[in-house]
C-alpha cells in the first residue's frame, strides 16, 4: 500500500476566521477518505506563526492534544495515527503557538520538514524512511516571508520584473522540497487559497 506522512500548515490569522470550520471539515473529510483508501498514513498539523515572535520555538511543530487554549503549545511534537482523528480534528481548528497575525506559511512548512528529519522508520517525531511527503497549506494571503517582493492588487499575470522576484525569494524554499538540499526533504506541496487578485 502507499505510505505518505502529510503535513497541514494552517493559517489561523484573523482574516481565516470565516473560513477556519470549512477547513475544519474538509480536513475531516480527507482524513476520512484516506482511511477509506487503505493508505497507510500520518499527519501532523502546525502554524503560520512567526520567526522573530513570542513563539518561535514553535515554527514547523506539530500540535498532538485537543485544545480549545488559542495560547497553546500544542503538546508533544509527533505525528498524529490514523487512530487519532479527534485530536487532528481539534489540531486543525486550533494550531499551536496561536499569534493572530502573523502568516509565514513558507517558513513554517519549510521548518516543520526540517525539524522532523533526518526519516527514521520507527519514530513519531520523524519522517518515514519510505514514506511520500506531502505539504498541504490553508492560507487566505500571501506568505509574509515574501513580503518585499512587491505584489500589487492587481492580481495576474505578474510583471517581468515581480515574477524575479518571487522566483528568487521562492528558491530556498524550492530548494528543500525538490531535493536540492537534501534529498529527504522531497515533498508534494499544495496551496489551498487565493491565487490571483
Amino acid at each position: 500500500l502507499p505510505v505518505a506522512d502529510i503535513i497541514w500548515v494552517i493559517d489561523e490569522s484573523g482574516s481565516m476566521s470565516d473560513e477556519r470550520q470549512d477547513v475544519v471539515n474538509n480536513a475531516n473529510n480527507f482524513f476520512s477518505r484516506a482511511l477509506a483508501s487503505g493508505l497507510d498514513f500520518r499527519m501532523g498539523v502546525t502554524n503560520v506563526c512567526t520567526p522573530n515572535g513570542s513563539y518561535k520555538k514553535c515554527l514547523g511543530k506539530f500540535c498532538s492534544k485537543i485544545s480549545s487554549n488559542t495560547s497553546d503549545d500544542g503538546g508533544t511534537d509527533r505525528f498524529l495515527l490514523p487512530t487519532e482523528q479527534n485530536i487532528f480534528s481539534s489540531c486543525i481548528k486550533n494550531p499551536p503557538c496561536y499569534e493572530g497575525g502573523s502568516e509565514y506559511s513558507l517558513v513554517n512548512a519549510r521548518d516543520a520538514v526540517k525539524r522532523h528529519l533526518p526519516r527514521a522508520q520507527n519514530d513519531p517525531l520523524k519522517i518515514r524512511t519510505q514514506a511520500t511527503l506531502v505539504i498541504i497549506v490553508a492560507t487566505d494571503e500571501i506568505a509574509n516571508s515574501l513580503s518585499g517582493v512587491g505584489f500589487s492588487s492587481s492580481g495576474c499575470p505578474l510583471s517581468a520584473t515581480i515574477q524575479t522576484k518571487l522566483d528568487q525569494a521562492l528558491q530556498s524554499y524550492l530548494n528543500l522540497f525538490t531535493g536540492v538540499t537534501d534529498p529527504e526533504g522531497v515533498s508534494m506541496y499544495h496551496i489551498i487559497g487565493n491565487v490571483c487578485g
